[in-house]
């Protein structure tokens, strides 16, 4: 019981540490956001695929950047209302780095938040039934 109880303290810190908050004011590592940055990082999800499988459009996608020098930056984009009978949402976590001037994605770790009664309702990188 107690090493239950530990376990799901832990889980939940480290859930919430990866949420990141989406102030981007409140982050003092985040340097003045560029147009160019923000259109990388949509432009990633132009085309929704969950598996092998595209879904098409979405009702609202969210993007938030953090510009932490010249050429690297993070921005998760989340998007919202996918038409999938198992998928509601979609987030990446996204790492760019500036290459000949153009903003480069070099990592997206994504996740996914189920429909109800089709899996977990937070977003996990398990997939949903």
């Amino acid at each position: 019981m107690r090493g239950r109880l530990l376990t799901s303290c832990l889980l939940a810190v480290l859930a919430l540490g990866a949420c990141g908050g989406g102030d981007k004011k409140a982050n003092k590592d985040c340097l003045s956001s560029q147009a160019a940055l923000e259109a990388a990082a949509r432009a990633h999800v132009d085309k929704i695929v969950i598996g092998t499988k595209e879904v098409g459009e979405a009702e609202k996608i969210v993007v938030d950047t953090c510009r932490t020098s010249d050429t690297d930056a993070t921005a998760t984009v989340t998007v919202q209302g996918i038409r999938d009978d198992s998928v509601q949402d979609q987030r990446h976590q996204l790492t760019l780095e500036k290459k000949s001037g153009a903003w480069t994605i070099v990592r997206d770790l994504d996740s996914q938040r189920c429909r109800k009664d089709r899996g977990h309702q937070d977003f996990s990188s398990i997939q949903c039934k």
